[in-house]
């Protein structure tokens, strides 16, 4: 009798994971008529950020929470491009809705609200209502509400609120004024977007890595050294690739924030510090402030430092790409764990010798992990799952493809280059 009880329990977890996380061959494509199935998420979150300034909702909150599992997962990784071109559309798709709904979600949902200090302002009021006579009516509480929901759930750095304060951010190089403001960024969306299509593009047209099935930064054809220069190369070009297109989205939805709900420009600081592999003196400097800091709160919330260990450097990636059907790979596991374990030679250094870190060989330790031995595993891997030839700027759009190789191409065969 027991035995059944619990097969039948076993049966529905099962079933109910299924349906959420399905196998590969019952996986939905996205498309013109399935794709508001990926906004599940945003309206039981909006809830829980709406909530979570409100006392004693705590219950409420956690109750609400399966709910944003449930949609997240479904999300994720029921509603896929099906296609080995789409990868990058599919890893960024579950990375997203994975750390800023679910992770933050959990932030939200078990936030101990006795103190009720979550969105409690420190030194400047970061959120005001533009029309105090609007909020009193109805239909204008319930904009503000929302729209202060959605500035909840965007200020992953906590921009304002106390759990932001010991976070160090970049310098603005904006001017502060909205018009001025909204032009700056549309210039470093612009720009962004354009060193993404660059880089694209020379993966998209370089031989072995441009593989739809897997490639490599390891170019098979090439000597030892040259195989070797050439992958570093490479692999500055993935982390750049990968800074700009974080900074690149973040840009867009501050054109969101400022332009559409109005909110003030001093919440939308820098993301990242002026060229931070260069910058940079030390590994625990450039992971811990010159680095994007978007993730520091929801990975901490969701289970504190070894939380965070365990989801950025093993849980995180390799369940996102497994599930995504590309299969286990130590690689990530290896780059991730060594940082790890630099970062904490780093430190044990600077306790035992009573110095900061910093200086050419604080500096020539973090080169050594960060691009010569540490992080060339980590963009590899990318890499040998396909990345460098799935679409990551569509052709349509690409103007290093549309116009710029096809115009250097003919400039060539006219000039008699090629």
């Amino acid at each position: 009798m027991m035995a059944t009880i619990v097969e039948n329990v076993a049966l529905s977890f099962h079933a109910a994971f299924r349906f959420m996380v399905p196998k590969p061959a019952a996986q939905v494509n996205i498309d013109s008529t399935t794709w508001p199935n990926l906004l599940q998420p945003i309206f039981p979150l909006l809830c829980l950020a709406y909530l979570v300034e409100r006392a004693n909702t705590r219950l409420l909150r956690i109750h609400i929470f399966p709910l944003v599992l449930f949609t997240s997962l479904r999300s994720t990784f029921y509603y896929v491009w099906i296609g080995p071109q789409f990868t990058v559309f599919n890893l960024g798709k579950a990375y997203f809705i994975v750390t800023f709904c679910l992770l933050k979600a959990v932030d939200l949902a078990f936030y101990d609200d006795q103190t009720h200090r979550f969105c409690e302002f420190h030194k400047v009021e970061t959120f005001s209502p533009t029309n105090e006579e609007a909020v009193k009516s109805p239909v204008g509480h319930v904009v503000e509400s929302i729209k202060r929901a959605f500035y909840i759930i965007c200020t992953a750095r906590g921009v304002g609120l106390k759990y932001g304060e010991t976070i160090r951010y970049p310098v603005e190089f904006r001017p502060l004024e909205k018009k001025p403001f909204l032009l700056a960024t549309f210039r470093e969306l612009i720009k962004n977007f354009l060193q993404v299509d660059l880089i694209d593009t020379i993966f998209k047209l370089t031989p072995g890595v441009n593989v739809l099935g897997g490639g490599s930064i390891f170019i098979a054809s090439l000597s030892w050294p040259a195989r070797y220069i050439t992958a570093t190369v490479y692999h500055l070009l993935a982390i750049h690739l990968i800074e700009s297109s974080i900074k690149g989205t973040y840009y867009a939805f501050t054109l969101i924030g400022v332009g559409i709900l109005s909110q003030p420009t001093h919440i939308w600081p820098p993301l990242f510090h002026p060229y931070p592999l260069f910058t940079s003196n030390s590994l625990r400097e450039f992971w811990g402030t010159r680095w994007h800091q978007l993730l520091r709160r929801v990975l901490y919330t969701s289970g504190g430092y070894p939380g965070e260990w365990i989801a950025m450097r093993f849980g995180l990636p390799r369940i996102v790409m497994t599930v995504l059907g590309h299969g286990l790979n130590g690689r990530m596991l290896f780059s991730f764990t060594a940082n790890a374990v630099c970062i904490a030679i780093e430190y044990q250094w600077g306790r035992a010798t009573k110095r900061q870190a910093g200086g050419l060989w604080s500096y020539l330790f973090f080169v050594c992990v960060v691009i010569v031995f540490g992080a060339k595993p980590f963009s590899d891997q990318y890499f040998v799952r396909g990345l460098g030839g799935a679409i990551l700027i569509p052709l349509a759009i690409s103007p290093m493809r549309k116009i710029v190789v096809p115009a250097s191409l003919y400039m060539g065969r006219v000039w008699g280059w090629l």
